[in-house]
């Protein structure tokens, strides 16, 4: 599905048909195809399972090999149901609405400096960031963010097209970006970025699910660097047209996020879109 091997399956036909299904039949309908869908994707794409396993593995250590296809089959459905519910958010954000949890701390707290915040490949995210920043009007917003590898479905879901006050900006040009970044967290903007990829970047092992994985070093570096606070966010769908997000802040390194990366996924086991293995050292 959305790993490294994986970013171009999909085309500009099979998006065009879930959103004339989606204008037809509405959500459902577009659930409901998803279903045979990510079956087959379950059933003959041998690298999208293979690279769905790690994660589900290690989460499910107990089950079968019968019943982890099964869960491969699961994890590909939410993660189809992620990018539909993404694109009708996109399309509609009117009919949708977001509760945000945060501690005292938080990001949307009354403190004049912002900080970096840490994503991840799980949840919802996507669909929730741009009523994120719409509750924050006074702060903007960067994001650290590979642009997608497909076009079709750069096309159908990107978060540029649906939010002004966010600003994507390619891990390769970060440092024309530094110092203005340093300038927006110091009039309390937020840098988000990646906590769960490497990319080829400097990492350090952290324990995940009872074993050392890998994880960039680059966020807890970020927040150094612009001396301001570190979050993690986490979002998930809880009804037909809700969704909750939660933020957090954490110590700057990679235990404390690998900590709350696990207890997103022990919660919402089908909501981990890892999709590669970070437990194993010559990983990316």
């Amino acid at each position: 599905m959305n790993s490294d091997a994986t970013v171009r399956r999909g085309n500009r036909l099979g998006f065009a048909i879930f959103r004339v299904i989606l204008a037809v039949a509405g959500t459902r309908g577009a659930y409901l195809l998803l279903l045979p869908v990510t079956g087959w994707y379950a059933l003959m794409d041998r690298v999208a399972r293979q690279n769905a396993l790690p994660y589900l593995t290690r989460r499910f250590p107990a089950h079968s090999k019968f019943r982890l296809f099964f869960d491969v089959w699961r994890l590909f459905y939410h993660q189809g149901k992620v990018l539909i519910d993404r694109g009708m958010v996109m399309a509609r954000p009117d009919r949708y609405r977001v509760s945000v949890k945060r501690d005292e701390a938080g990001l949307l707290g009354a403190g004049a400096k912002g900080g970096v915040v840490i994503l991840s490949h799980a949840g919802a995210w996507q669909a929730t960031l741009p009523f994120l920043s719409r509750q924050c009007t006074d702060r903007k917003f960067d994001l650290i963010m590979r642009p997608e590898e497909n076009p079709a479905a750069d096309e159908a879901f990107h978060l540029a097209q649906s939010e002004a006050r966010i600003r994507i900006i390619p891990p390769d040009q970060f440092v024309d970006y530094a110092a203005e970044m340093v300038e927006r967290v110091e009039n309390g903007g937020f840098v988000m970025t990646m906590g769960d990829r490497l990319y080829g970047a400097a990492a350090k092992d952290a324990r995940f699910f009872d074993a050392p994985a890998r994880f960039p070093v680059a966020p807890y570096r970020l927040a150094r660097m612009l001396e301001c606070p570190l979050y993690v966010l986490f979002a998930v769908k809880t009804g037909a047209k809700e969704f909750n997000v939660e933020i957090r802040e954490i110590p700057p390194n990679p235990q404390a996020y690998a900590n709350a990366l696990q207890r997103f996924l022990e919660m919402h086991p089908y909501e981990g879109f890892l999709f590669r293995d970070c437990w194993d050292s010559g990983s990316e």
